[in-house]
């Protein structure tokens, strides 16, 4: 009959696999959320802003009134699906200051809330694996006093 269990080694080398699955997770997921707080910040980055208002949906698509001038532009938003914007909702709406009709729109929610989750977790992630790696390599015996203990002898040295 074969052995169902593992060795202690086979469970260790399982274990350190795990946790450097989880080390590389966590960097990349705050490595990606690093790379989208910077995109956003450069989408945005140079462009005038105002308030608007979303007036309505059409396709699915929130609609927002803004003014730039005293003039009244609409611009439809980037997500065609359940969005957390009602009718009434106040956003922020970025423009090019030669060409306000050229605008986009974003919430906290839809700007932010993606790589501030991504961020949380992956640093989660790579803390906790981290923090295991340290605890680990805090508890293991030196190969030169595991040596030195295994002969009967301590060194001196």
């Amino acid at each position: 009959m074969a052995e169902v269990f593992a060795t202690r080694s086979q469970r260790d080398s399982i274990g350190q696999n795990l946790l450097m699955i989880a080390f590389t997770v966590g960097l990349l997921l705050v490595l990606g959320a690093s790379s989208l707080f910077a995109w956003q910040w450069q989408r945005t980055a140079g462009l005038s802003r105002t308030q608007g208002t979303v007036t309505g949906y059409r396709d699915g698509v929130p609609v927002v009134r803004y003014s730039v001038s005293g003039r009244t532009w609409h611009v439809d938003g980037p997500v065609r699906s359940k969005s957390p914007l009602q009718v009434g909702n106040v956003v922020t709406v970025y423009y090019p200051s030669h060409a306000p009709q050229q605008a986009r729109f974003g919430s906290f929610a839809l700007q932010w809330l993606l790589p501030i989750l991504l961020g949380g977790v992956g640093l989660r992630f790579f803390s906790g694996a981290l923090a295991i790696m340290q605890s680990t390599h805090a508890a293991s015996p030196s190969p030169r006093r595991a040596a030195s203990d295994v002969s009967g002898f301590r060194s001196l040295a």
